[in-house]
């Protein structure tokens, strides 16, 4: 079966050194989810798009796509978009780097064309606005486990479908059951299931993450601690959904720099 020419608008996620003038380049795509491709002799002096392959840049690319080929070949590419302002504050290329490395970790090679925009727009958002970065990693998690098919719903306990009412937790914290990334009832939270709980406080800036789009999301204030727990959670959270998931290596970098 012989190639096919296909064009797509792709993210940049990760570019690696292959040979003496190549590179292997992994691209968020908009027509095909994560994508890996060869880009020969682009650290040639004379390469015409070699500094197109850099992570966060936003390009338009065109490949000679075959599906039983694991890794593509890219014909042509060119700069859409960079997110100038990132490389400014380290901690914010930090945050930005994180973002990408999340989707590199866990998105997979088939169309998902919402969590295209969403990255982009998250990226374009913390672009603008460097000071929200930690708020927007953790809204940004919060939507890609919705993407990834474990989101978080908080309406009905997960167990006995009841409706969730905050007042009910006066007089301890709610817990969260990892499985289904629900809030278990008074009457349910006894039950030796993977949990994990959270003050009351915690859940009512939990609620309101979700509820909040990206553009909503950088209004929202995050204490030092409040950051903390659910930070805790979504590591507990992955890692109950995802086989084998572990700290990212950006993450780590900016948490240390935030404390």
């Amino acid at each position: 079966m012989h190639s096919t020419i296909v064009k797509t608008d792709a993210l940049v996620l990760k570019s690696l050194k292959y040979g003496d003038t190549s590179k292997i380049v992994t691209f968020y795509t908009k027509e095909f989810g994560k994508l890996t491709a060869m880009a020969k002799g682009v650290r040639k002096t004379s390469a015409k798009y070699g500094t197109a392959l850099e992570p966060l840049s936003v390009v338009s690319l065109v490949l000679y796509h075959k599906n039983s080929r694991e890794i593509q070949l890219v014909s042509e590419c060119s700069t859409m978009r960079r997110f100038t302002a990132l490389t400014e504050q380290f901690d914010v290329l930090t945050a930005a780097l994180t973002l990408v490395e999340l989707v590199y970790k866990t998105s997979h090679e088939e169309k998902n064309e919402t969590l295209f925009h969403l990255l982009l727009g998250i990226l374009e958002k913390l672009n603008s606005h460097p000071n929200s970065s930690p708020t927007l990693l953790l809204w940004f998690h919060f939507q890609l486990a919705e993407q990834l098919g474990f989101g978080f719903q908080l309406e009905t306990c997960p167990l006995c479908r009841r409706p969730i009412q905050e007042s009910s937790y006066r007089s301890h914290n709610p817990f969260v059951e990892l499985a289904r990334g629900g809030i278990l009832c008074a009457t349910c939270s006894s039950v030796d299931r993977p949990l994990q709980q959270l003050n009351r406080e915690t859940l009512s800036l939990l609620r309101a993450l979700l509820e909040s789009d990206v553009h909503s999301a950088t209004a929202i204030s995050i204490s030092a601690s409040e950051h903390k727990e659910l930070k805790i959670l979504l590591h507990n959270y992955f890692r109950f959904h995802i086989e084998g998931w572990k700290p990212l290596k950006s993450e780590r970098i900016f948490s240390a720099m935030a404390q």
